[in-house]
């Protein structure tokens, strides 16, 4: 509350020695108004600060999230090389069982196959000498 700025009243209470007339400033009845009332300043300054409230909490949990991930950084890089020395190791433990199987089907099938191949070869020579033969021996009947 303020004072009334209407001069006369106030000479008067002076004089008559009463308490000086007061009054509510339209701004502080109607602007300021109540926490809750559309368009008054309270209203408006609780808003903001509730938005404020609300970046701050989100700039802290990206903070303290990266806070994380900074100092797990280590570990990472520790549970990289691990994995990466495991991948290695099965690397040189699978190209071991490739050279393995090709060392064993060396052995095994390519002289079976090889016998395999001398053999249709030689039963294709003497199918080819028999039909030689065969040949000589028609034209041989037919001409003499």
């Amino acid at each position: 509350m303020v004072y009334t700025p209407n001069q006369l009243v106030t000479q008067a209470d002076i004089a008559g020695q009463n308490a000086i007339h007061t009054v509510v400033p339209l701004f502080i009845s109607q602007g300021m108004g109540p926490n809750g009332t559309a368009n008054t300043m309270v209203t408006d300054i609780d808003s903001g600060l509730q938005i404020t409230e609300k970046v701050s909490s989100q700039g802290y949990q990206v903070y303290t999230a990266s806070q994380l991930l900074a100092n797990s950084a280590n570990n990472i890089t520790t549970n990289t090389n691990v994995a990466l020395q495991a991948m290695t190791q099965n690397t040189n433990y699978l190209d071991t069982i490739q050279v393995a199987i090709a060392s064993f089907t060396a052995s095994l099938f390519d002289s079976v196959f090889n016998w395999g191949l001398y053999l249709i070869q030689g039963i294709l020579g003497f199918v080819l000498a028999a039909s030689l033969l065969m040949l000589v021996g028609v034209v041989g009947t037919h001409c003499f």
